[in-house]
């Protein structure tokens, strides 16, 4: 029960703890830091300092190691879950699955149809946010969407990889699109940038 009333409000570095905003509009801005590859990796964690203040200003975090403010920021994005027992199962589809800057009026559309939430009004913790965008059904035209973006067209019928095929061109993200990489390439090449 104490998990569902005292959502994490900051992270943890060696015996340090830093607070850190947890508003889901901020880290739907710092997942977008993490997946534009026009950051270098060594600048993310001042970008989101800075540009998000993502840490009330606190200075002190730069006493810490890199690597290890980036471990605890990507930590706190995965809402402290490893994900590597789900990733060595599944095959990885490298489709991209939806942008925020291309899908927001779908995901707000999409919460409001399964939730009656505004996104656009109210005040979530980001492990609220994404526990119910994960909780997102079929039944929304978002998650169609996605569904079309990463359906894997070898994998089905003859007869239905030409509509598939339609369909996945047509909800295509349109803005330029990064190497496909998977979250744990992404996340091992940041961390090991910052190492150097």
């Amino acid at each position: 029960m104490s998990a569902i009333r005292n959502l994490p409000r900051s992270i943890r570095i060696k015996r340090n703890s830093y607070r850190l905003r947890t508003d889901f509009r901020t880290w739907i801005d710092v997942e977008r830091i993490l997946m534009d590859d026009n950051i270098p990796p060594n600048f993310k964690i001042y970008v989101m300092s800075n540009n998000l203040d993502l840490f009330f200003g606190n200075e002190n975090i730069f006493d810490e190691p890199m690597d290890a403010i980036m471990s605890g920021i990507l930590s706190f994005w995965r809402l402290f879950k490893n994900d590597d027992k789900s990733t060595e199962t599944k095959k990885t589809n490298t489709d991209i699955a939806y942008d925020y800057d291309e899908d927001y009026d779908l995901i707000c559309a999409a919460f409001m149809q399964q939730y009656g939430i505004n996104l656009r009004r109210v005040r979530l913790h980001w492990f609220e946010y994404k526990s119910l965008f994960d909780g997102l059904t079929r039944e929304t035209q978002f998650v169609k969407i996605v569904g079309y973006r990463t359906t894997d067209i070898n994998k089905l019928p003859k007869e239905q990889r030409k509509e598939a095929r339609h369909l996945k061109e047509l909800y295509a993200i349109r803005k330029n699109q990064p190497p496909k990489r998977t979250q744990k390439e992404i996340e091992a090449e940041l961390l090991a940038k910052l190492k150097e």
